[in-house]
């Protein structure tokens, strides 16, 4: 399933308007996961209703659903998340003790934090074969997730930066103006 994913996000990423998702074939198991990114992503689902009885078809456009997902989430634990991320192996992902330090807060705050990310299915235990121990990784879903993130952060993240530069360098150049962060 990641491999599906991955091979989504490699196409899409360019351009994520030009994409259109047909959920009428392939394994069920799938079908959740490619419905969730087309939805977050904002992209055209359809699906190819068979009548056998009439031998006709119906395409169905799925309508966009009102969901969005919280990528503060992301922001706030990007060490821990940076721990699980990038493709490691499973020997250097981290053993849970190790992921839950990792996180923001105090002891009773990374324990939360820790069951919230498995409540939403962002994490996953996985059996590590070579170290004979369960590792801390990301799920189908918050790998998927994470991905759109990661694309997004650097669009955003990167124009954010440029905008308070420039907004240092008016604020500089022009200490008398009236200058707004962040306004159009």
């Amino acid at each position: 399933m990641v491999n599906l994913v991955d091979k989504i996000v490699e196409i899409a990423r360019t351009d994520w308007s030009n994409c259109i998702f047909n959920i009428t074939g392939g394994y069920k198991a799938s079908i959740p996961f490619i419905t969730i990114l087309a939805q977050i992503k904002n992209s055209p689902l359809y699906y190819l209703f068979e009548e056998s009885e009439k031998e006709s078809y119906e395409l169905i456009k799925i309508p966009q659903a009102p969901i969005s997902f919280d990528f503060s989430l992301f922001t706030d634990e990007h060490c821990a998340f940076d721990l699980i991320t990038r493709g490691k192996e499973c020997q250097n992902l981290p053993i849970e003790y190790d992921f839950i330090k990792s996180l923001n807060g105090t002891e009773k705050e990374q324990e939360e934090t820790f069951k919230k990310l498995k409540n939403l299915m962002l994490i996953a235990e996985r059996d590590c074969p070579k170290t004979k121990d369960k590792r801390i990784g990301l799920s189908t879903l918050g790998k998927m997730l994470y991905d759109i993130y990661d694309e997004e952060k650097y669009n955003t993240l990167l124009g954010k930066v440029m905008e308070i530069k420039v907004f240092e360098f008016f604020k500089k150049e022009f200490p008398n103006a009236i200058i707004d962060l962040g306004k159009k």
